[in-house]
């Protein structure tokens, strides 16, 4: 028994000793270094795909592990660069998880094919149960768990920057002390608690910052609380979009848990979030979205509206609900606010499968775009489109109504018969007002694009969509095909006949693809008369043939004419394309361009299998008012030797050119190596250039070579030299002028003015890469303007310009001496980096002390004396540049001939300010007694002054026809798309006397529109004119125009508004006047100019004018415009409008008049009775040259005649008696130039008359 128990106890020794050796063992795994790095290696040859580079420490810490991964034969994969624990192991006796700090460093995800597994069917959610408290077998002390970079391979950006948590366990309750993310798209932070007992209630709060790239930061802060069967969510978004969303689950643990959720979009800037959106034009968008819902189906509200610029504002709402076997759309509405537009859609589809019942129902009513600021470009008054079947066998039944305003609307109906794969069945009706339009067939988009497709046209109306092309087309098309790897496809015109600018229209032919080859099947096509036909194919080789013919262009084309043919065949491959063709053509128009006549040939084949042989003439051309005589190229030859000429002629100006030389075509490079042989440029000013040596030429692409070049006068020693080339980035440029006559400008020179003199120069350029080098220099050696007329010359010798520079400065100088204006022009400025972004630093200094020379640059102008000077300092950008100084016109004294001024005592002072964009304007000038003052201000870059002028009795017209003084108090800005004028203009003293028209001369036509001879008809109108202008007549302001003389008084406004008419509202009195009646003056006792907002050219009148002879009173009421007055005759006591005449001309009773008298009287009572009026109009009716009234000495003779030159000599006039029945015929011969010899012939009597006639 001893012996027993002994046994047992060395047994229980041997056990414990075992112990404590595998303790101390397991103590040393965990405690050392050494232990540790075999506890990994162990790990890896159980775990292959465990990897670690580096050990340092021990596990029970600081542990410090460097290249770890783990790379699993499938799935994901990671890899680490360094890992770092530290944490007090020896706490896991009292049952206590603490961490110091666990870093990991460098984390990337390596994503890998997932390993195949079957998919878990998952039965419905039967909810879940929770102990009353769950308690977790460690206390949790984690004081840092730290993050820096995660990124997934493959991708260049981090995912994560950094993460940090820490978090404890207090009691039951586990604390989230820190959690905060930072990443490239924004950063986060959580902070909370959660309960593991009883209703296991939690409380988080979070922190989020969006950050999208070029785009504004959205901020959002939120809340979880609440027991974990009855979570409420809030978060709040602010930034660009400010919204807030409340939520709430409820019945988590449940078979049936339910939520509910309301966001509410209070504002959203949609172009700071999306700058693309701009072009949408939204605004003022707001909404509200309500949702339910639990496992089962759910229910979706919304309200909201936004504003859009072509539709104004709108409102939509929407009632839709879902569930596991249904969806539908309640209501869908989408409503303009302030219009009658509306959009409704319904449907439902049940259930949930291909194969489920669907309906949707889609319609619409008074849709327009746009619907608000403008006219309505589209429209559909109604429309609906209606979807049932299924989705594997669906109806689509469309009924919509569209036009484009003010056109009728098209009726557009159809269905559609088909599944997710294809449509089997279409039938689309296009129903015009004029004709229909028709689309049948079948297409699919599955497993590839397959169409089968007819297009029917019957008796359709172009001109409805576009007015200028009216008609009526009837048409069939048949087009079939499909889209592979191989495409083919076929579009056939079976039938094609009608009208179309009221030509008959037709057409037959056929176009197809297969096999990578276009086929060209009998394609004819003809209108009018114009035919155009073509055959043939086109793929790897092209074999065409094409006939073109329109005798008529102008049954064609509204703004064409003429006739053109062309024939011919294309052969060779498309890069490559050979070419036989003829042309020709005559009295061809389009638009602003014209061309007499046109002839060519082309006979042309890149391979060189025949020589080249094209030749094309053209003559009389007009293109845009450049008006040229006569082109001809003629290109003949093979590649080797292949010649090319150009002649074109425009009046005494000539072009003649030569080339000769190898071309060489490949299907990727060609190149040219020839001579320029002949070049000859004559202009009427410069006289006739001739090329004096032929000029080697070499072209190809990314490089060219042009050997010296020179031309030379053929009368005089004027020279032009130029040569450069271009090989890769490498270039090379240089020229030279020698003696080139200034008379090249002169036509650019006022009349009267003679420039003399040449221009020697000379300029390089070389580039290679970014480095550059270059200068330029340009001289008048001999040079001058001078001017007959006024005995003066403006002598330019000397005057030079030169640039200097390379990639990184230009220096430019400029120097002209002016020794007849006592002074002279400079300017040194300085271009730094001129390629990249161009600094400037300059100065120019002008200074002429006496100015009367430049008379010879102005036939408009006069100029006695005055001295101009100018110190100006540049700096900045050239894009931007500064400009600061002064620019002076001083002691000023000049004449303007055209408005009789005399302005002395003129100043003008530009001048920096404190800003560099803008500079200080001032000046006075004086005219007669009274001068004007300018104030303003100029910004040079925007061409834009605000300036005020201000003055008192400023002569500003004195000539015979007007003589006006002025008082103003006027404001002016002006911009290049506007001219603003407004303000006070007060004339004191005008007199405004146009010159008397002669009673024969012809008046101008109200409608007569006159253009000036080389002029465009449509002018260019320049800026807008804005005028607001109170005009205020002083006491002596006179007129004397069209009958009346007198004072005026009163006042006007005078408005216009950019290119329109300027008008006028106000009165102007007649304080005084006389208005002439039929030669005699008569005293206004009454009148007015009545300006009510019409043109100010053309006023009202209402005057009146009285004469009283014995016990009678007579007078004439003036009334209509300036331009056609009307007159009334009155009188008391009543008397007929001859006698009226009488006591209102003669101041006698008609009784007592003279035969001569009598008869001047019947032609006023003529005229008054409207007579001439008509007259006129029957001579404009009729063409023909005079037409008339005409009386002799009483009331019997008066005549009605009709006169006509049949030719320049011959004239001949028939009068038609409207007193009696004599009747009178006229015939007038000019035998010479003074001698005129006329008979006359009536029912009365005969005569004859020889008429010599001189002028003195």
């Amino acid at each position: 028994m001893r012996r027993s128990l002994r046994w047992i106890r060395r047994l229980l020794l041997a056990l414990l000793v075992l112990i404590i050796l595998l303790l101390a063992v397991m103590i040393f795994l965990v405690s050392s270094e050494t232990g540790t790095r075999w506890v990994f290696d162990l790990a890896q040859r159980w775990v292959p795909a465990l990897q670690v580079d580096s050990i340092k420490g021990a596990l029970t810490g600081p542990l410090d592990l460097e290249g770890v991964s783990f790379r699993p034969p499938q799935g994901s994969g990671v890899e680490l660069d360094r890992l770092q624990l530290e944490w007090s192991p020896g706490k896991l006796f009292s049952a206590q998880l603490s961490v110091q700090r666990l870093a990991l460093g460098g984390l990337l995800i390596l994503p890998g094919e997932p390993a195949s597994a079957e998919p878990e069917s998952q039965g419905p959610y039967t909810g879940f149960s929770l102990p009353d408290s769950i308690a977790l077998p460690l206390g949790i002390d984690i004081q840092e768990v730290s993050l820096n970079g995660l990124r997934i391979d493959g991708q260049p950006d981090a995912l994560v920057n950094s993460l940090k948590i820490k978090t404890h366990m207090a009691q039951s309750d586990l604390v989230l002390d820190q959690f905060s993310l930072d990443a490239p798209m924004g950063t986060a932070s959580l902070t909370g608690q959660m309960s593991l007992k009883g209703d296991y209630p939690l409380d988080l709060t979070s922190d989020l910052l969006l950050r999208l790239p070029e785009r504004p930061e959205i901020a959002l802060k939120g809340r979880l609380q609440g027991p974990l069967d009855a979570i409420a969510l809030t978060q709040d978004v602010s930034g660009p979009l400010r919204a807030r969303l409340d939520a709430e689950l409820e019945g988590v643990t449940g078979r049936e848990p339910h939520w509910q959720a309301q966001l509410g979009l209070e504002t959203i800037d949609l172009v700071a979030l999306a700058p693309e959106a701009a072009a949408a034009e939204l605004s003022d968008i707001s909404a509200r979205l309500e949702a339910s819902g639990s496992f089962s189906g759910a229910e979706l509200s919304l309200n909201g509206g936004f504003s859009q610029a072509q539709t104004g504002p709108m409102q939509l709402s929407l009632q839709a609900s879902a569930d596991t076997e249904r969806a539908e759309i309640k209501q869908l509405n989408l409503v303009q606010t302030e219009g009658p537009a509306r959009v409704e859609l319904t449907g439902h589809i049940a259930p949930l499968t291909p194969e489920g019942e669907l309906a949707l129902d889609f319609n619409w009513s008074d849709l327009a775009y746009p619907m608000v600021g403008a006219e309505p470009q589209f429209a559909s008054p109604k429309g609906s489109l209606l979807l049932s079947g299924t989705l594997n066998g669906y109806l689509a039944e469309l009924d919509i109504g569209v036009q484009a305003p003010p056109l009728e609307a098209i009726s557009l109906t159809g269905e559609a018969r088909g599944n997710l794969q294809a449509i089997d069945s279409l039938d689309l009706i296009a129903q015009a007002p004029e004709g229909r339009a028709e689309i049948s067939g079948s297409a699919a988009w599955q497993p590839m694009p397959v169409w089968n497709v007819n297009i029917e046209a019957d008796q359709l109306d172009p001109g409805y969509f576009v007015a200028e092309w009216p008609g009526k087309i009837s048409a069939l098309i048949h087009t079939e095909g499909q889209i592979d790897a191989e495409p083919a496809l076929s579009a056939r015109i079976e039938r094609l006949g009608g009208t179309l600018r009221q030509q008959p229209l037709s057409g037959q032919g056929e176009v197809s693809l297969s096999g990578g080859v276009w086929q060209l099947q009998g394609l004819d096509l003809g209108w009018s008369d114009a035919k155009v036909s073509a055959s043939g194919e086109v793929g790897e080789a092209i074999a065409l043939n094409f006939d073109l013919s329109l005798p008529a262009l102008d049954k064609l084309l509204p703004d064409a004419g003429g006739q053109l043919n062309a024939s011919g065949t294309v052969g060779g491959t498309p890069a490559m394309p050979a070419i036989e063709a003829n042309l020709s053509g005559s009295a061809l128009r389009w638009q602003s361009y014209q061309v007499g006549a046109v002839d060519g040939r082309v006979n042309f084949d890149p391979q060189w299998r025949s020589a080249a042989d094209i030749a094309l003439q053209a003559s009389a051309l007009n293109l845009a008012g450049q008006v040229i005589d006569s082109v001809n190229l003629a290109v003949s030859g093979t590649d080797q030797a292949l010649n090319t000429e150009l002649d074109v002629k425009a009046g005494e100006d000539s072009l003649s050119a030569a080339l000769d030389g190898s071309l060489r075509l490949e299907e990727t490079e060609w190149g040219f190596d020839g001579r320029l042989s002949k070049l000859a440029v004559t202009q009427s000013a410069a006289g006739t250039w001739r090329l004096n040596q032929p000029a080697a030429l070499s072209l190809a692409p990314n490089r060219y070579r042009l050997d010296q070049l020179c031309l030379a006068a053929q009368a005089g020693q004027g020279r032009l030299c130029a040569q450069g080339s271009l090989e890769d980035s490498a270039i090379l440029g240089q020229f030279s002028l020698d003696q080139l006559p200034l008379a090249l400008v002169q036509p650019y020179l006022p009349p009267g003015a003679e420039i003399k003199g040449y221009v020697d120069g000379e300029g390089r350029f070389e580039s290679q890469g970014q480095r550059m080098d270059y200068a330029l220099k340009i001289e008048l050696p001999e040079a001058g303007v001078s001017s007959a007329e006024r005995d003066l010359a403006l002598t330019l010798d000397t005057t030079a310009l030169t640039v200097e520079g390379d990639q990184k400065l230009a220096q430019v100088r400029f120097n002209a001496p002016l020794p007849e204006l006592k002074g002279s022009l400079n300017a040194s400025i300085d271009i730094d980096n001129p390629t990249t972004d161009p600094g400037l630093e300059g100065q120019v200094r002008l200074d002429l002390p006496q100015l009367d020379a430049l008379n010879v640059l102005s036939a408009d102008l006069v100029i006695h004396k005055g001295q101009a000077r100018a110190d100006l300092d540049l700096a900045g950008k050239v894009s931007a540049p500064q400009v600061r100084g002064q620019l002076l016109l001083d002691e000023g004294d000049m004449e303007i001939p055209a408005f009789g001024l005399h302005l002395t005592d003129m100043r003008v002072n530009l001048r920096d300010s404190d800003t560099p964009d803008k500079l200080l304007l001032d000046g006075t000038v004086t005219s007669g007694e009274g001068s004007l003052v300018l104030a303003g201000e100029l910004w040079p870059l925007e061409s834009r002054i605000d300036a005020t002028l201000k003055g008192e009795n400023f002569q500003a017209v004195d000539t015979r026809e007007m003589a006006v003084r002025i008082s103003t108090d006027m404001s002016l800005a002006v911009d290049p798309e506007r001219i603003a004028v407004g303000g006070k203009l007060i004339v004191p003293e005008a007199l405004i006397r146009p010159p008397k028209a002669s009673p024969n001369a012809a008046s101008r036509s109200a409608d007569l529109v006159v253009i000036e001879e080389g002029a465009d008809g449509e002018q260019a109108l320049g800026p807008a004119l804005d005028l607001d202008l109170s005009v205020e007549l002083g006491d002596n302001v006179r007129v004397d125009a069209f009958g009346f003389t007198g004072l005026l008084r009163g006042a006007l406004r005078v408005q216009q508004q950019g290119q329109g008419v300027p008008r006028g509202t106000g009165r102007l009195g007649v304080q005084s006047g006389e208005y002439t009646l039929y030669g005699q003056q008569l005293t206004i006792t009454r009148g007015d100019v009545l300006f009510t907002g019409g043109p100010v050219t053309n006023p009202g009148l209402d005057l009146r004018v009285d004469r009283e002879v014995e016990d009678v009173t007579v007078g004439a009421v003036v009334s209509g415009t300036l331009r056609t007055p009307d007159l009334a005759l009155t009188s008391s006591p009543s008397m007929p409008d001859n006698h009226i005449l009488s006591y209102l001309v003669l101041g006698r009773a008609p009784g007592s008049a003279s035969s001569g008298e009598q008869q001047m009287l019947m032609r006023m009572a003529l005229a008054l009775a409207g007579g001439q009026k008509i007259a006129g109009r029957i001579q404009e009716t009729f063409h023909v040259d005079e037409v008339g009234i005409g009386s002799g000495d009483s009331g019997e003779d008066t005549s009605f005649y009709i006169g006509k030159y049949l030719t320049p000599d011959l004239y001949i006039k028939y009068g038609v008696g409207l007193g009696d029945t004599v009747n009178t015929f006229l015939v007038r011969y000019r035998l010479a130039t003074r001698w005129l010899l006329e008979s006359t012939t009536s029912s009365e009597a005969s005569g004859g008359d020889l008429i010599y006639s001189f002028e003195r």
